[in-house]
């Protein structure tokens, strides 16, 4: 930032971290200025404190919305857009429309005509070139063939008051400045396409690299003693009376010899100024700041003037010449400009002063390095491929008097700025008409994103367990309640989850999870209830969920339509799933297990009309008492097997560790490995009963059981009654007759083992 500073720590390569010259040092982590009472306040403190604030706006945005790409918000997407592009006086036009967009996490405007703030704007493309690309593209080299990429570059750098004085600038003060302003500088530039590059590659090259530029060496001429009885030290050091931050910047030179210029004001020293080309030597009258010239105790100046480019949409050097103060207390420009021609206007020009310039291959020698003034000596590496570019900068502080500076001001660094963040836009492709709007194609490469409140896509709720994870409910009850009345999606994030879900008339609801990651129990003071159930509804989905209950149903379905449940695993003591009077309903892909206890029915029980279960697995795997002669194991033991008739559900489900780990060795049990000889207690498979009509059951896989692998009709599962106590410790029921089946069903076919 260009500036009348007093200091300058903060370093934008280090996003935000400070940097500690006299502990020659980074003070790593900084993220705010604090102010102590009664001490004194600096400019270099307010300063900071606002820059902290941008860089931390700047990372945010990188990390949130991402880095390197140009993204529109999605109620805003037009914003940015490049509409056209075509060749006029020698340059690449581009068309833009106006909006908003984040920049490599940087927020960026760019405005429209007032009177029509929603056409597309012109700005003029210039193309990158070294160390970027080289050699430099023309625009003569378009033809057929030829693809560019539109790029956006934005740079965070100051705005000085006279440069916009009737916004910033108050009256009513009699003609000083005031504070300056941070703002994104907008340039739109060309970058060529090599044969396979497109938006998604040229990420690397655009990067701004520091390693790339050339480097700067800054130091004090060493200190000399003068020996005798009394030393003293007759020179070296900084010889300078005032305290000063020093800039070192390149110059714009038009592409000639590499030039720096100086200030030690570092860069602040502006004002506006009337050019007049009739008198001789020209001459720059002062209309503001001519009071900060005047006593700056300079006589002799390197002029720059800027104008605002309505093309290039920036402010830009248009001018730049020796200026000598004269006795009027004007600026006359007594030697032939070095870059540019003179404002051809009479309004005042904004201008800023520095104290010289040279050129950079005058201070490359490391052997013997040159002074600049007062005791300050320079080091560039030597100018090649394009190393070094106008704007780029380094600062410095200097104290005078007795108080001690580092020998060392800048160490073989790149520049501390500009840093330019640089994104593609869209790639054009050329053909010999130089003109989109006639021929040739452009294809976008921004990004469209959505704000944080509306990342769910499908799902209009987001549920968490309120433990590991955490969405817009924690509760997939309380979600369903919000939903509306057309229906909606609700998402299980992964996690442990607790829930006795009703739905009651309710049309279009889809309930589903994280596959293999949201596990959802019963809650403990409804834990008999089913996890799921479905009444008078139509068009219900779920899938992808785990439900695991140890004491009734898991998904219990009454008069409802159109009900799909699929994809899902389950442990259930009573049943896994259960109709009543259904239609339309399709139990597919599932993995089912039944708790081997004597409270177990059948595993899917039907009484349904045009419905389907297909390529289900359903398991009954066996329970083997593994401690018949320790009736002293207490039955709140939570490492009990949930099948054990000594198992108190309402203690297992306290150790949510255990009720995991216990599901996955269940569902992970390799059926190959499953003893059929186990006589089982529960009833397990699949009953249609009766008044079922128009089922199909497809290629489902059957695992142990008391009974027969499908039946057909009976009273087998009745309605389930309410849940009994769990029975004694010594109270064990014998077992019914064994009948195991372990089949793989296709339509009716049936392999039956008792």
């Amino acid at each position: 930032m260009q500036g009348d500073f007093s200091n300058l720590h903060f370093d934008p390569h280090e996003h935000g971290r400070g940097v500690d010259p006299a502990a020659n040092g980074v003070l790593r982590n900084v993220s705010g200025v604090l102010h102590q009472q009664g001490r004194v306040t600096l400019d270099t403190d307010l300063s900071e404190g606002e820059l902290l604030e941008l860089a931390w706006n700047g990372q945010a945005g990188r990390d949130i919305i991402g880095a390197g790409v140009c993204a529109v918000p999605a109620e805003a997407p037009d914003g940015f857009a490049v509409e056209a592009a075509f060749v006029a006086g020698g340059a690449v036009h581009v068309m833009v429309h106006p909006g908003r967009a984040w920049v490599d996490g940087i927020l960026t405007r760019l405005a429209g005509a007032a009177a029509a703030p929603l056409v597309a704007v012109e700005r003029e493309a210039a193309y990158l070139g070294p160390p970027i690309a080289t050699p430099l593209p023309t625009p003569a080299t378009i033809g057929d063939g030829v693809r560019d990429a539109v790029i956006l570059e934005v740079s965070e750098e100051a705005l000085h008051g006279f440069q916009y004085p009737q916004q910033l600038v108050e009256p009513a003060l009699g003609g000083p400045d005031t504070a300056e302003r941070a703002f994104v500088n907008v340039r739109f530039r060309l970058l060529r396409l090599a044969e396979g590059e497109d938006c998604t590659t040229i990420g690397p090259r655009l990067r701004d690299d520091p390693a790339a530029k050339g480097r700067l060496t800054a130091s004090l001429a060493p200190t000399v003693a003068i020996a005798g009885d009394c030393p003293v030290v007759g020179g070296g050091g900084y010889t300078g009376f005032e305290h000063h931050l020093y800039r070192i910047e390149i110059a714009e030179t038009g592409g000639l010899a590499a030039r720096f210029k100086w200030s030690r004001f570092n860069g602040g020293l502006c004002g506006r100024g009337r050019f007049d080309a009739t008198v001789v030597p020209p001459r720059v009258t002062i209309d503001a700041g001519r009071a900060a010239i005047v006593h700056s105790n300079l006589t002799g100046f390197y002029l720059e003037a800027l104008q605002y480019d309505e093309l290039a949409g920036a402010w830009n050097v248009v001018y730049g010449a020796l200026a000598t103060l004269n006795a009027e207390n004007d600026l006359d420009l007594t030697q032939p400009p070095l870059f540019g021609a003179l404002p051809a206007t009479t309004d005042p020009v904004f201008f800023r002063l520095w104290d010289g310039i040279e050129d950079i291959a005058s201070f490359t020698n490391s052997i013997n390095p040159v002074e600049l003034r007062d005791g300050i000596r320079l080091v560039f590496d030597p100018p090649a491929n394009g190393n070094y570019r106008p704007g780029d900068y380094w600062t410095f502080p200097l104290r005078a008097g007795e108080i001690t500076n580092p020998a060392v001001l800048v160490d073989t660094a790149p520049p501390a700025g500009i840093v330019y963040h640089r994104v593609p836009l869209a790639e054009v492709n050329w053909t010999g008409r130089l003109d989109t709007r006639i021929s040739g194609t452009i294809e976008d490469c921004r990004k469209r994103f959505r704000p944080l409140t509306n990342q769910k896509l499908c799902c209009t709720f987001l549920v968490g367990d309120g433990v590991s994870s955490f969405g817009d409910f924690n509760s997939l009850e309380q979600a369903a309640a919000h939903l509306p009345l057309a229906g909606g999606e609700l998402c299980l994030l992964p996690g442990l989850h607790r829930a006795n879900l009703r739905l009651e008339g309710r049309r279009n609801v889809t309930i589903h999870g994280c596959p293999r990651r949201s596990l959802v129990l019963p809650r403990t003071e409804t834990r008999s209830a089913p996890i799921l159930h479905l009444v008078d509804c139509i068009g219900i989905r779920v899938y992808d969920l785990d439900l695991l209950t140890y004491d009734g149903i898991d998904v219990l379905v009454q008069g409802s339509r159109d009900v799909v449940v699929r994809d899902n695993r389950m442990i259930g003591r009573v049943h896994c799933i259960r109709a009543d009077d259904a239609a339309e309903l399709q139990i597919a892909n599932n993995r089912l297990h039944l708790l081997d206890t004597v409270a177990g029915l059948t595993t899917i029980s039907l009484a349904a009309d045009d419905s389907l279960v297909e390529r289900n697995t359903l398991v009954l795997l066996p329970f083997v008492d593994t401690t018949p002669d320790e009736p002293e194991v207490p039955d709140d033991d939570p490492t009990r097997d949930p099948a054990d008739p000594c198992a108190r559900p309402e203690v297992l489900y306290r150790f949510p560790q255990l009720v995991l780990a216990y599901a996955l060795r269940v569902w992970t049990f390799a059926l190959a490995l499953l003893l059929p000889q186990q006589p089982y207690r529960a009833i397990g498979g699949i009953h249609l009963r009766a008044g079922c009509e128009r089922v199909r059951l497809l290629e489902n896989r059957i695992v142990g059981g008391a009974g027969n692998g499908i039946t057909l009709g009976g009273d087998l599962d009745p309605p389930p009654p309410a849940p009994e106590p769990p029975p004694p410790v010594l109270t064990i029921a014998a077992p019914p007759p064994f009948r195991a089946c372990f089949r793989i069903l296709r339509s009716f076919h049936l392999l039956c083992h008792s």
